[in-house]
């Protein structure tokens, strides 16, 4: 049985910093955890530059009922955020996006 994901809601819900991008779609569903962690590394990339992106590897991706949550990662023993981002799933849409602290 999965558990529910309640954390990346939280985090959109309270950061109130989320970043409605430029509502880019594929136009096709988005069936797999690689292709949505390559539509957001594509978003996130233009917000905040492949340089920051790269450092926040490896992406994870977990399916929430029609969106994918995807995120960042930090080196074990570091302080900082990483990226987040929810995906549609029917389409490529990227919702929303945030950059913890």
């Amino acid at each position: 049985m999965k558990k529910p994901l309640v954390l990346p809601t939280t985090i959109f819900i309270i950061s109130g910093c989320i970043s409605v991008s430029s509502v880019k779609e594929t136009q096709k569903p988005v069936k797999d955890e690689l292709k949505a962690i390559a539509i957001a590394v594509e978003e996130w990339q233009r917000i905040y530059g492949k340089k920051q992106i790269a450092g926040e590897k490896p992406y994870h991706a977990i399916q929430v009922g029609e969106v994918w949550v995807v995120h960042g990662s930090l080196p074990p023993q570091t302080v900082g955020g990483v990226s987040w981002a929810v995906i549609s799933k029917k389409d490529g849409t990227v919702l929303g996006t945030t950059h913890t602290r």
